[in-house]
């Protein structure tokens, strides 16, 4: 199913059809049925040739940025370390990951590393370079005011190289760091700055046709020229009702890595949603991990025209919260949509309907974190849609697993509106959580987070929060506790990273409340009671046993 954040639906009203106009055809099924048998046919048919898709153009592929990556000056000053300023170069915010494709072999690389001037305080980092999977250069940790650090490493013909920036130990904060003068000499003797090249969208990369509807990278090398050599097997799984199940495997045998598809098809609408998962299974460190896109696919417009794009702006607390938006896409153009900060309806909503002539399909991005999706015309009729976890480089360890985001489509015919009203029908009958099989009743849920400094919650001010509610009438059934809960001094509660409640806040954990409800009020509390009773000891909760509470760290 959907996470639960995508249970608020397509937020902006539309028109509502008679109900009879808001039932499936049969003709919306059919269709969805045809594009699963295309891009998820039998495994004895799934095996096309290895495809290597063409290589990117040489400029910048920012894989992991903390905001976006500068380009020889920032808008209000140079590049500068340390009172030393630099005619060109790139500035990152760590953590930071820059994929630098070369115009031909490269030599050597060479520049000034160091945290950049600014009225900011604080900032630690260390600087590394990699190239051909292996770590060539790392620098000892590197701080605001310490003087840049020159640096020049032997490429010896790569003709890719990454440019990683990470935090040395402690919190983010004004990890600001310059790459002074950065710059690669080629083979033949060229000097590429590359503070003068392109920024390319990772999720735009070339990718050769091919039928999974995903694409990973695995060892520098497309998923597209490895999964047709890969074991690949297909099982049955448990479903719900209304439902069926399919794992699709496949497994590396030189280093165990297992990729599992697990898809999900709906009965009674047109809607399949699918979710890819990656475990070690072998004895030693996998190769890198990069690049992963639950949704790579094309899809072809039923008649000559350009596509469109429905589109929604999310809530980043702004007069036009969930703005409808409308993108042509034409020939030649694209559309970037992504969240900030983290989190998932930040700046958009990861809800995208798009009209490929006499219907379309919706399109949702289950994921609970910083997500990015990419449209694209490709050729005369086609768009090719990526969509996923914005960045992703990892490997994992023996025995380790990780997912990736849901994807969701739902194909319709006709007018768009009634699609959306589809798509709430299928959020009704399949994702909004039940108790005894019956909706939940509307509840009142309040949250004081924002009044403290920093967030910085105290038990003694979030009781007297909730006991002015009661007073003034109103009896809450949830009390959410957003961050700052747990030990974050001085920063405050962007320094995250555990789960024990801070003791000096909260002497007696979060249930404190709870107890202080108990002894006092006369019951005048009690609705207010089992929002708290989930929380065993000091332990915050997040999962199904947290009835009634809601713990949001950062």
């Amino acid at each position: 199913m959907i996470v639960p954040f995508l249970c608020a639906l397509l937020s902006h009203p539309v028109p509502f059809p008679a109900p009879d106009e808001c039932v499936p055809t049969a003709a919306e099924i059919a269709r969805r049925d045809r594009w699963v048998a295309e891009h998820f046919p039998p495994p004895a048919a799934a095996r096309p040739a290895p495809a290597v898709p063409p290589p990117p153009a040489p400029g910048l592929l920012v894989g992991t940025n903390y905001g976006p990556l500068v380009r020889n000056a920032l808008s209000d000053r140079p590049l500068a370390i340390a009172g030393e300023t630099f005619a060109h170069g790139i500035h990152t915010h760590a953590p930071s990951r820059v994929r630098v494709v070369l115009p031909g072999p490269g030599r050597d690389f060479s520049a000034v590393v160091g945290i950049q001037d600014s009225p900011s305080t604080g900032g630690s980092v260390v600087f590394s370079v990699e190239a051909g999977g292996k770590r060539l250069y790392a620098s000892p940790i590197a701080v605001r005011g310490e003087a840049g650090r020159p640096v020049r490493v032997d490429l010896a013909g790569a003709g890719e190289l990454v440019l990683a920036v990470s935090a040395s130990g402690d919190h983010i904060c004004s990890d600001q760091a310059t790459w002074g003068n950065a710059a690669v000499l080629l083979a033949d003797g060229r000097t590429i700055r590359l503070g003068d090249l392109p920024v390319h969208d990772p999720l735009s990369q070339p990718r050769a046709a091919a039928a999974p509807p995903f694409a990973f990278a695995y060892g520098d090398r497309p998923s597209d020229a490895l999964l047709p050599a890969w074991e690949l097997r297909e099982e049955s799984a448990p479903a719900r009702p209304g439902t069926r199940a399919r794992v699709r495997t496949a497994r590396d045998p030189a280093t165990g890595l297992q990729v599992r598809c697990t898809l999900v098809e709906y009965a009674d609408f047109p809607t399949v949603e699918w979710s890819l998962s990656f475990a070690n299974t072998g004895d030693r460190d996998t190769p890198l991990l990069a690049g992963i896109l639950p949704l790579d696919t094309r899809f072809a417009r039923d008649a000559p025209g350009d596509f469109l794009l429905h589109h929604f702006v999310g809530s980043p607390c702004q007069p036009n919260d969930y703005e409808p938006l409308e993108t042509v896409i034409g020939p030649g153009a694209a559309k970037r949509i992504a969240t900030q900060g983290g989190r998932p309806t930040n700046s958009n909503l990861p809800y995208l309907d798009l009209e490929t002539g006499e219907g379309g399909l919706i399109a949702a991005v289950g994921w609970a974190g910083q997500w990015a999706a990419h449209f694209a015309r490709e050729g005369a009729g086609e768009l090719r849609a990526t969509a996923g976890q914005e960045a992703t480089s990892f490997t994992l360890h023996p025995g380790e697993e990780v997912r990736s985001p849901l994807v969701v489509l739902q194909f319709y015919d006709g007018d768009w509106h009634r699609a959306q009203n589809v798509w709430r029908r299928w959020m009704l009958a399949h994702n909004v959580p039940r108790r005894d099989g019956k909706l939940h009743p509307p509840f009142v849920f309040v949250c004081f987070g924002n009044y403290y400094p920093g967030l910085m919650t105290d038990a003694a001010t979030e009781l007297s929060f909730l006991r002015r509610y009661v007073a003034e009438g109103i009896h809450p059934d949830y009390w959410n506790q957003d961050a700052g809960w747990y030990p974050c001094a001085p920063v405050g509660w962007p320094l995250v990273g555990t789960r024990e409640v801070d003791r000096s806040r909260w002497p007696q954990g979060l249930r404190q409340a709870r107890s202080r409800q108990s002894r006092g009020g006369g019951g005048s509390l009690r609705r207010v009671e089992h929002v708290v009773a989930g929380l065993a000891g000091a332990r915050a909760a997040t999962g199904p046993g947290s009835r009634g509470v809601g713990v949001a760290p950062g």
